[in-house]
C-alpha cells in the first residue's frame, strides 16, 4: 500500500482505531478510506474536512481493518522509535 505518509499524520491513531477508519493509497480519482460497518457520518464529514480531497469509501471486515490500521499507524511509529534511539546516541 503507497500512503501519503502526511495523510496519515493527520488522522490520529487514536481516532481511527476509535472510529473504525484508516486512510488509504490515494489515486488519481481520490484517498480510499477503509472503514468498519459502523461509520457514521459526522465521523466521515471529519476526515473529509481534514483531508479535503474526495474519498472512496472501501467497506472492511474487522480483521481487514486491523491489518490496515498496523500497516499504517506501525511503519509510522517504528520510524519515531529509530528517530528516538538515534537522539539517545547523540
Amino acid at each position: 500500500m503507497t500512503m501519503d505518509k502526511d495523510l496519515s499524520k493527520q488522522i490520529p491513531y487514536s481516532f481511527a482505531k476509535t472510529h473504525g477508519v484508516v486512510l488509504g493509497e490515494e489515486t488519481r480519482k481520490g484517498i480510499k478510506l477503509f472503514h468498519l460497518s459502523s461509520l457514521s457520518l459526522p465521523v466521515l464529514a471529519e476526515v473529509q474536512r481534514v483531508v479535503q480531497k474526495h474519498l472512496i469509501l472501501e467497506p472492511v471486515d474487522e480483521v481487514q481493518f486491523q491489518q490496515h490500521l498496523s500497516q499504517v499507524y506501525q511503519s509510522k511509529s517504528s520510524v519515531l522509535d529509530a528517530a528516538e534511539i538515534m537522539e539517545e546516541d547523540m
